[in-house]
């Protein structure tokens, strides 16, 4: 059982899924899109998501990114996001897998079993990705410094060659990917970004951990039911391998000032 911290540093937690599209030169476009568009808004409204923000060109197939946002009434999350070739499911520092896994599964699922293909352009998942972004102020060990931040924040420790002309009383900013493969979720990478940022001017440490699954290996479309029993079992292994790492990477002495 994972707990979840009562005062967590997190910012956002993001499923996407991500279809592939169709090539209709100079254009990518996605084909069942515009009809798609109609049928997820009267399934979004069907859950509450009632508030509606627009992207332009709402509608236009070859129009990559999140054309419509969808909200539920007086709040920021959780939301609900389509695009031509993309779905994405986002919550905020309140969010509780226990509630948070049914919607992105339930929302993913719909898109799915509503998408109408193109006999020339068959619906193919081509990406799926769970990540969590944290943020640390300077309150959690008295400085932004990237470094400092690693080796007393962190059980990871990095060593930097000192450099004369760099003035000591500045902080290092800077950013640090590691990534590598996993066997849970099958056919996974697992990637650490750590990196300096601002929060409304505010020097601040940002924090992703990301499951990822892409091209050949992404679940294949087949039958409703068996999506959502694989796809049920990613999200819930992708969940449990950011959420100990998590744990295991922030130190004790900072991973207790948010319990």
């Amino acid at each position: 059982m994972i707990n979840k911290l009562p005062k967590p540093p997190l910012t956002e937690v993001v499923f996407e899924m991500r279809w592939s599209l169709g090539v209709q030169p100079p254009l990518q476009f996605d084909p069942g899109y515009p009809q798609l568009l109609d049928t997820f808004t009267s399934y979004a409204k069907r859950k509450r998501f009632t508030e509606i923000k627009d992207f332009q060109p709402t509608y236009s197939p070859s129009h990559f990114g999140i054309s419509r946002r969808y909200h539920k009434p007086g709040t920021n999350f959780p939301l609900l996001q389509i695009g031509p070739g993309i779905f994405a499911a986002n919550d905020g520092p309140d969010y509780e897998w226990s509630t948070f896994k049914p919607m992105a599964l339930e929302g993913a699922s719909t898109v799915v079993a509503d998408y109408q293909p193109v006999k020339e352009f068959p619906f193919r998942l081509t990406h799926l990705e769970l990540r969590y972004l944290d943020t640390f102020d300077e309150s959690v060990i008295g400085t932004a410094d990237l470094v400092t931040f690693i080796n007393e924040a962190t059980t990871a420790q990095l060593s930097v060659t000192p450099l004369q002309e760099l003035d000591p009383r500045k902080p290092i900013q800077g950013r640090l990917i590691l990534q590598r493969d996993v066997n849970t979720p099958a056919h996974a990478v697992f990637i650490v970004d750590v990196a300096s940022a601002k929060r409304d001017e505010t020097p601040i440490v940002r924090l992703e951990t990301k499951v990822l699954t892409q091209g050949e290996q992404v679940l294949a479309v087949k039958s409703g039911k068996a999506f959502e029993a694989r796809l049920s079992q990613w999200l819930e292994e992708a969940h449990v391998l950011t959420s100990a790492t998590f744990k295991n990477l922030v130190s004790e002495q900072v991973y207790d000032k948010f319990k």
